[in-house]
């Protein structure tokens, strides 16, 4: 079940109120830049609950659990929240299974909140100029979570639908010959191109004993053919 950004597992989140749910889910992301993250609604931040123990525990009026916290990179953090009781007669103990409203329950980010962490996949850890790293456009790397992979493309000019078909129909060829030569290498998967917002978007699924040695290869393949069309690519 999921409530806005929030995905609830009933693994370890059966016994929790839908409505405690739908707070936890609404609050948490209303307080956002809390975190210390600026403009935190504008990254797509995930949360799961109850895929692991939430390890609830309570301290006088307030009660705390372990959730994860999902980047846009894919990556998952362990992470503390806590919620307390807005009116001095109502138990904290099992208050996760009662029926509340906003009026109710107050939930906050903890202060060991990991900022540090989750700020490295807001931006990129490297950045390579066209010039400079002959590609002939510029390359942008974000912490990956192999295999999967995003190829965000940026253009000059909106690509063609002519266009689009020959980046994919290349990647395909490519690809076939890769695993026909890279045995036990295989990468499993290149989607074709698609059109996202302001870029173009590939996803690739380079399996576990690839690198980033090989999105680079692909990243030189597109270049050989497409340098022309391409300003930049960000690598997700």
């Amino acid at each position: 079940m999921s409530y806005d950004w929030t995905m609830f597992f009933d693994e370890f989140a059966g016994g929790l109120n839908p409505t405690f749910k739908k707070e936890l889910s609404s609050q948490l992301l209303a307080k956002g830049d809390l975190t210390g993250i600026k403009n935190f609604k504008k990254y797509n931040f995930q949360l799961i609950v109850g895929a692991k123990p939430l390890d609830i525990k309570t301290n006088k009026n307030k009660a705390f659990a372990t959730i994860e916290f999902i980047t846009p990179t894919s990556w998952s953090f362990p992470t503390r929240i806590s919620w307390s009781a807005k009116k001095e007669n109502i138990s904290i103990e099992l208050l996760h299974t009662k029926k509340v409203n906003k009026d109710l329950i107050d939930f906050n980010w903890e202060k060991d909140f990991p900022l540090q962490e989750v700020k490295k996949h807001l931006s990129p850890y490297k950045k390579t100029k066209g010039e400079k790293n002959s590609l002939g456009f510029d390359v942008e790397y974000f912490y990956i979570l192999i295999p999967d992979i995003e190829l965000e493309i940026y253009t000059e000019k909106e690509l063609t639908s002519e266009v689009k078909e020959k980046i994919s129909n290349y990647l395909q060829s490519i690809l076939t010959n890769w695993n026909r030569s890279k045995k036990e290498k295989e990468i499993e998967f290149i989607s074709d191109i698609t059109t996202e917002d302001n870029h173009y978007l590939i996803t690739m699924d380079i399996g576990l004993n690839n690198s980033i040695k090989t999105v680079n290869f692909f990243l030189q393949k597109l270049s050989d053919k497409f340098e022309k069309e391409i300003i930049k690519i960000k690598v997700k």
